[in-house]
């Protein structure tokens, strides 16, 4: 059995990308800095990629380790998270994480620009197999905006794609993990999404939270599965003619609501963060 005196712990029931964003970091930069001192790090993810962004969020550490099977003793534990476990801490963690990311990857003075499409590689579930033909009807149909694909690869490295995200004006790609590198967008962009037959939740919340357009487009593939079947691509069409005149008029058009509705009534949601308001009063 393996010892420390003091443990930070990103938590998450999974090990996606999207939940180590969304989780894991939106839960480590609430701990107070002084809680890192002298301390090392767990998380469910890749070790040598959350080294990066910890450097990225100048969160310090002594080390970091993957959350395994395996046993440790340490004399302190610390983590914080919600009673929903997951995708729980948008109004604090994103716009706070974007904040740090901005300031230290010197995205804030990139202009957004560019209109790009980007896939996720080959292997990973809610990839548009029929990329290629999307691309170009999209060209085809808006000329004027010179929309260009990316790189699969782009994603690899935070660098590669922080730049290439704060220079998109609008983005069209794929449901899931991908969605949440819109970390690195600028506020008052927008993204398409290309996702499954279910709504993404975890994607959606990440417009409401750094105020981004956005525009879910659910289909017939199932969430998490690899298909080797085409996306029906006539709705993405459509959704980029709504969110091009979003960004003229500073709302959807009356008929993008024959087909779409918002993600949450804002009112409930008012609602509900009231009432939780009043049972924090209690304690």
């Amino acid at each position: 059995m393996i010892g420390y005196r003091k443990a930070i712990i990103g938590t998450s029931s999974s090990f996606q990308y999207g939940h180590f964003i969304n989780d894991m970091l939106c839960s480590l930069i609430l701990v107070p800095p002084s809680y890192f001192i002298d301390s090392v790090i767990f998380v469910n993810f890749n070790v040598t990629t959350a080294k990066v962004y910890l450097k990225c969020l100048g969160i310090p550490y002594s080390e970091v380790f993957q959350l395994t099977n395996d046993w440790h003793y340490v004399s302190e534990a610390y983590f914080l998270r919600s009673k929903e476990v997951t995708n729980s801490l948008n109004v604090e963690g994103l716009p706070n994480l974007q904040k740090r990311f901005f300031k230290y990857l010197n995205l804030s003075d990139i202009a957004s620009t560019k209109y790009r499409i980007l896939n996720k590689k080959d292997g990973l579930w809610g990839r548009i197999n029929n990329i290629e033909e999307l691309t170009s009807l999209i060209q085809k149909t808006y000329p004027q905006y010179d929309f260009q694909r990316l790189d699969d690869s782009t994603p690899n490295s935070i660098y590669s794609i922080s730049k290439a995200l704060a220079e998109i004006k609008l983005l069209v790609t794929c449901g899931g993990s991908m969605v949440f590198n819109s970390i690195f967008m600028h506020k008052n962009t927008g993204i398409v999404i290309c996702g499954s037959e279910i709504i993404d939740y975890p994607d959606t919340n990440l417009g409401y939270s750094l105020d981004i357009w956005m525009i879910y487009i659910t289909s017939l593939f199932y969430h998490g599965r690899i298909t080797d079947e085409d996306y029906n691509i006539k709705p993405v069409v459509t959704a980029v003619s709504y969110m091009l005149y979003a960004f003229e008029n500073l709302k959807f058009p009356a008929d993008a609501f024959n087909d779409y509705s918002y993600a949450y009534n804002i009112a409930n949601i008012t609602i509900m963060a009231q009432e939780e308001q009043k049972s924090f009063g209690r304690f």
